[in-house]
């Protein structure tokens, strides 16, 4: 692990929420991290979640992304790298979840493969075992050639401008619900593109552009109002939410797998 990473402070919980029963398997976040290092990986980054109640501090449901040792210390490993997204709590609120991602080098913007194309592991803390956990990430590793097939199939598809449009919209309604009016900015808005290796409209490119305009945020429309006090929308906020997060990474690979697969159907 990264010496200067600053991790949240329930990775290092010693002990589960006072009010958890004796059944609860309770598996230190801290020892994840050891147990992954033994294996080649080592923390990228850390998120935890703001909890309602003081006494869950420390304690709260927290977000690990984990990548290989020998693609840290490669730099020609490409514009993509595999990385396994782990999700843990103390507090009850959070079954441990493990799933891949990918973390895109070209703007450090770290995305998360639906289950549609690799393995979303979930566990109850019931009999919760560190073997079982170890044997979840060999299933997910396992897999993630899968992954590396789908972008490399994504960058050959080109789409067209109502299927770019098609899939900013799903990421809208992902970001900011089914009613429209309640975007504060259009479709087209976030297919902006933030640089020139993204300008070519193929569906990985696409994909992105929307990824990274949802996840970052800071994209006004002028041209829209709130109508709860008639007035623009203020910029769009970055994605700060470990559920909101996850529901926005898997639900926009789901809609540009569909995408895909319409385009396969075609040729």
């Amino acid at each position: 692990m990264n010496s200067t990473l600053s991790l949240p402070s329930a990775v290092y919980a010693t002990a589960p929420a006072a009010h958890l029963s004796s059944g609860y398997g309770f598996i230190p976040t801290s020892d994840i991290i050891g147990a992954f290092l033994d294996e080649g990986w080592v923390v990228t980054r850390g998120s935890a979640a703001k909890p309602r109640k003081p006494e869950r501090q420390g304690l709260q449901k927290h977000l690990l992304r984990f990548a290989r040792m020998d693609d840290l210390a490669n730099r020609n490993v490409g514009s993509e790298r595999m990385e396994m997204v782990v999700i843990n709590g103390h507090d009850g609120t959070s079954a441990l979840r493990m799933t891949a991602g990918v973390f895109r080098l070209a703007c450090a913007n770290g995305m998360v493969v639906s289950t549609s194309t690799v393995a979303d592991v979930r566990f109850g803390h019931h009999k919760l075992t560190m073997d079982r956990v170890l044997d979840a990430g060999h299933t997910i590793l396992g897999q993630t050639s899968k992954v590396i097939d789908v972008i490399d199939s994504w960058k050959s598809i080109g789409v067209s401008n109502d299927d770019a449009m098609h899939l900013a919209e799903q990421g809208a309604i992902l970001r900011w619900g089914d009613d429209r009016a309640n975007h504060p900015v259009g479709p087209q808005m976030l297919l902006g593109v933030r640089r020139d290796a993204d300008k070519d409209l193929t569906l990985w490119n696409a994909f992105n552009r929307i990824q990274e305009n949802l996840v970052r945020g800071g994209q006004r429309d002028t041209s829209r109002f709130n109508a709860a006090n008639n007035r623009p929308f203020r910029a769009t906020r970055g994605i700060k939410n470990i559920q909101a997060d996850m529901k926005v990474n898997m639900g926009l690979w789901e809609a540009a797998t569909e995408v895909a697969s319409r385009a396969n159907a075609t040729w």
